[in-house]
């Protein structure tokens, strides 16, 4: 069967066509997932900064780079070169903090989108990274 000129131009705007539809709905859903971050972000700052125990103040929450929400931590009580936490320790304390976000619904929406949400700890100079921790959606069992 041959194609006629008219008929292959046909095809090919109909899959252009097809191709800018889903490259548009990927676009909207990326700027939604954009925006809907930042309302989280936007909302959580509003409360922030702020102690969530006597050790630690959460101090921000960020978007970015790319599809991550990135919440930053300050242990207010170690200063740099002091507090090392042992690494078993650590690893139980992060494995608990794991289990604990990936079991509310408000990460799991946000890890739904394929965004990565990042934990930082750090010590009270600011700059020193006492734990990171980024959970995926694969990491809390949302395959």
């Amino acid at each position: 069967m041959r194609f006629g000129k008219l008929q292959i131009l046909a095809a090919v705007l109909v899959m252009l066509f097809l191709g800018f539809v889903g490259f548009i709905k990927a676009w909207t859903r990326s700027r939604e997932t954009t925006q809907y971050l930042k309302t989280i972000a936007t909302d959580l700052n509003r409360e922030l900064p702020a102690m969530q125990d006597r050790e630690t103040r959460a101090e921000r929450v960020a978007v970015g780079p790319g599809k991550r929400l990135a919440f930053t931590f300050t242990m207010v009580n170690i200063a740099p070169g002091e507090g090392e936490i042992p690494a078993d320790e650590l690893s139980g304390l992060l494995s608990a903090f794991k289990k604990q976000k990936c079991g509310t619904e408000v990460i799991r929406d946000v890890l739904k989108r394929g965004v990565e949400v990042d934990f930082k700890w750090q010590k009270k100079d600011q700059r020193t990274v006492v734990a990171d921790l980024v959970l995926t959606a694969q990491q809390c069992g949302m395959n």
